[in-house]
């Protein structure tokens, strides 16, 4: 009996320390459990914010790399949209080339035209253009083609009429002109 008395002590302390054992360890294994979770979740926070701002980072170069891009092309489209009036070469070469892919005969010289108004805010060089064929498509052709071109112009006078077999056009075209100044767009 004795034995069995002692095994039932033994077992009655180590029953005890292990109650003891479990009531202060799983509090502190727990605790240590929840902080880490909340290190985890901070961590996986933060790496969202700086995945965010990695992407935000990017997307205002890439906007800023677009807006570059985008004053380089309006730069390029306005300096091809006037002409120059100091040196209109490529405009009456232009015009030149599409009377003669359409088989025109064609004299263009500057013209005088003047502005409606000391206070005009756009710049321009006039030209006629005389044209002469024997097919009325053609000139039709021909003024679409100007029309259609880069410049900025407009046709401000247009007269047909026939001459002996054939058929003559006078062109009166305005084409707006680059500036010093900056009154263009």
């Amino acid at each position: 009996m004795k034995l069995i008395g002692k095994n039932i002590v033994i077992l009655i302390i180590a029953f005890g320390i292990l109650g003891l054992l479990f009531v202060w360890l799983i509090p502190q294994l727990i605790g240590k459990i929840s902080t880490t979770l909340q290190d985890i979740q901070q961590a996986s926070k933060e790496r969202q914010i700086n995945e965010i701002k990695v992407r935000n980072f990017g997307k205002k170069e890439n906007l800023q790399l677009f807006h570059q891009q985008i004053d380089s092309i309006k730069s390029s489209l306005l300096n091809n949209l006037f002409i120059d009036p100091e040196i209109p070469l490529d405009f009456v070469a232009f015009v030149e080339s599409e009377a003669k892919n359409l088989d025109l005969s064609i004299k263009i010289s500057p013209y005088n035209l003047k502005p409606p108004s000391e206070k005009s805010t756009w710049d321009f060089v006039s030209y006629q253009v005389e044209v002469q064929t024997n097919n009325f498509g053609d000139i039709y052709k021909f003024l679409k083609r100007l029309e259609n071109s880069k410049w900025l112009l407009e046709i401000y006078s247009l007269e047909i009429y026939p001459k002996e077999e054939n058929l003559k056009a006078k062109i009166i075209l305005k084409i707006y002109a680059q500036t010093e100044k900056g009154n263009n767009l």
